[in-house]
């Protein structure tokens, strides 16, 4: 983590240390300088409660957000809540479809009469509490009211990573939901979906490491140069099959953030080469396996982060007589990862004259990735 931040004018660089994983404090010794021109925090949040608390809502003490039942209706009586006012959302998707679900109950809400509002009330007094367990640190909504009808979703953080990971919601003993997932992560947000009908009590939302599920999810098997059917146990003998990890990562081609699984899909665990263009040899056949992606996009990007990994690289480019020392820049598409030090060398190097227009071209080839360095604002 970064303990401190070193330059007075702009940022020169910063001082990492490591974390100790059991109290998440810095430990002391292994300090270290790190050169860099920007900074990028990402801190946890929590929502504005000063009309909520005004109101009389009652609040969860983990979140800091109101207190909810599965139709976003707080403790006070026709009072509604969601988005980012509610609980810190990772996508816009989630918020929409929050809104959509508060505004629909809040409008049923207003064209009630005294009678059905009177009903509705004793209603909510029979609610069945929601809480998390395990590496739940909340759930949203906290309760469910009595007579509930359909789907409901139930959102979740977890405290500490769990990989691989198992959610349940348990009701009266029972499980009425179970959901398995390579890996879940604190600064994800996580979802498990319940029918209503099954909502007999209280809800206990479980979350914690379980055994990898077989199959390429959790683990790939590798052939040795024998027969395998020569033997099956053992590691590393002749005849057996290695399990080799299969790799994990989370596509950002879309705001879903799809959690994808790839494993080689050669025997051996090595991707087979790809015929050379233009040399008339058939496709190759499918060199990975991917799981988890809702897209193809998902499954392309997955195959690309594993052969040839690109990234846009964002820097700042120092200007001569221009308003400000600095112009923000960006390469034009997306450069090889493994030339983006050769690419953050070259700009330290360069320098404009003002003026300098949004769109203008820094550096027609940047550090010979063939890709151009552009100006993302005027100076």
């Amino acid at each position: 983590t970064v303990v401190r931040i070193l330059g007075k004018e702009r940022v020169e660089g910063v001082v990492v240390a490591e974390v100790d994983p059991a109290t998440r404090a810095p430990i002391p010794g292994t300090e270290e300088t790190v050169e860099c021109d920007t900074l990028m925090l990402s801190v946890g949040l929590l929502p504005e409660n000063e009309l909520t608390t005004a109101a009389g809502v009652a609040l969860d003490p983990v979140t800091g957000g109101a207190a909810v039942d599965q139709t976003r209706q707080t403790s006070v009586p026709g009072v509604f809540a969601c988005g980012n006012v509610l609980h810190v959302h990772d996508l816009v998707d989630n918020v929409t479809a929050e809104s959509l679900l508060a505004g629909e109950a809040a409008a049923v809400f207003a064209m009630q009469n005294d009678d059905t509002r009177h009903s509705s009330l004793v209603t909510r007094h029979s609610s069945r509490a929601v809480r998390g367990t395990g590496a739940v640190r909340y759930v949203v909504p906290q309760r469910v009211a009595a007579g509930a009808e359909g789907k409901i979703d139930l959102y979740f953080r977890v405290g500490a990573v769990q990989k691989p990971a198992v959610c349940e919601v348990r009701c009266g003993g029972k499980t009425i939901a179970t959901r398995r997932k390579p890996v879940m992560t604190p600064g994800e947000m996580e979802k498990i979906t319940v029918d209503a009908g099954k909502v007999a009590g209280d809800l206990e939302v479980f979350a914690g490491a379980a055994p990898a599920a077989p199959g390429l999810k959790s683990q790939v098997a590798r052939r040795t140069n024998q027969d395998p059917s020569r033997n099956t146990q053992g590691e590393n003998e002749p005849g057996t099959w290695n399990l080799r990890p299969a790799t994990e990562m989370t596509c950002i081609c879309c705001p879903m953030g799809c959690r994808l699984t790839i494993a080689p899909a050669s025997p051996d665990g090595r991707a087979p080469s790809r015929p050379e263009r233009g040399s008339g040899a058939a496709e190759a056949p499918a060199r990975w396996i991917v799981t988890g992606n809702s897209c193809p996009r998902g499954a392309k990007y997955a195959v690309q982060e594993m052969e040839a990994p690109e990234r846009v690289v964002t820097s700042t480019v120092r200007v001569e007589g221009g308003a400000a020392p600095l112009v923000a820049a960006k390469t034009a598409a997306p450069v090889p990862k493994a030339s983006i030090p050769a690419c953050l060398d070259a700009i330290r190097a360069l320098s404009a004259t003002a003026p300098v227009a949004l769109g203008q071209v820094l550096a027609p080839d940047l550090a010979g990735t063939g890709i151009a360095l552009l100006a993302t604002s005027d100076n």
